[in-house]
């Protein structure tokens, strides 16, 4: 981990938590070989969760924030303290500039995933099951000083969005994944309207799987 942070030319990290057993192995030699890099209120016998643990160490959160891009993949469980460490008002100093979520984000506050959302350039949180409130807090987010330029958010339920709030979102970004999130006629109708404008700046949408003709409103 500690090459991870001093090597000058790595930019994208891939992250699979391990299983339970090796994950507390893992984590007790982090402890006795990079002390300093870890918070002082770990405990190296108390059972890591599912890796949960290990990704609270300072260690792993500053090789995080020293890549431009970071993949969570299988196993890699959130929670507000990681979220926080990652996404928090220090982290608009870091160097992250891509992110794709793995599960669990319905843990994380709404304020921090649009914190998220503005600081980052690509964002993929498809098929995550973000709640309303997540989704909301995102679009919103989206309209005011925002980075964010490519969006993946297939797979989550966007029916419920205000059409009008959608459309001015997604136009904000160059390119918008929509793909199987049970879109409606207004939502498309709005979407189409925002984007015949000279202030989009949408570039690519797709809209797989929505199971929708333009010609039933209904």
């Amino acid at each position: 981990m500690e090459r991870i942070i001093l090597h000058p030319g790595l930019k994208i990290l891939d992250i699979r938590c391990p299983p339970r057993g090796e994950a507390r192995r893992i984590h007790r030699i982090l402890v006795q070989e990079f002390p300093p890099y870890l918070e002082e209120e770990d405990d190296e016998d108390e059972e890591p969760k599912s890796g949960t643990n290990l990704l609270h160490s300072k260690l792993l959160v500053k090789a995080i924030n020293k890549m431009e891009e970071v993949n969570f993949l299988c196993g890699c469980n959130w929670d507000p303290l990681l979220a926080e460490a990652l996404f928090g008002e220090e982290s608009k100093s870091y160097n992250l500039k891509r992110v794709k979520f793995w599960r669990n984000l319905h843990l994380v506050s709404p304020g921090l995933l649009a914190m998220a959302a503005t600081n980052l350039v690509e964002m993929d949180v498809s098929g995550l099951g973000l709640t309303r409130n997540q989704l909301e807090v995102v679009f919103t987010a989206l309209l005011e000083d925002s980075k964010l330029s490519k969006l993946n958010i297939g797979g989550n339920y966007l029916d419920m969005l205000d059409p009008g709030l959608l459309a001015r979102a997604v136009c904000r970004l160059e390119f918008a994944d929509l793909t199987a999130t049970s879109l409606k006629y207004q939502q498309l109708e709005a979407i189409c309207a925002q984007v015949s404008k000279n202030t989009s700046r949408l570039r690519k949408l797709v809209l797989k799987k929505n199971n929708m003709t333009l010609g039933d409103p209904g």
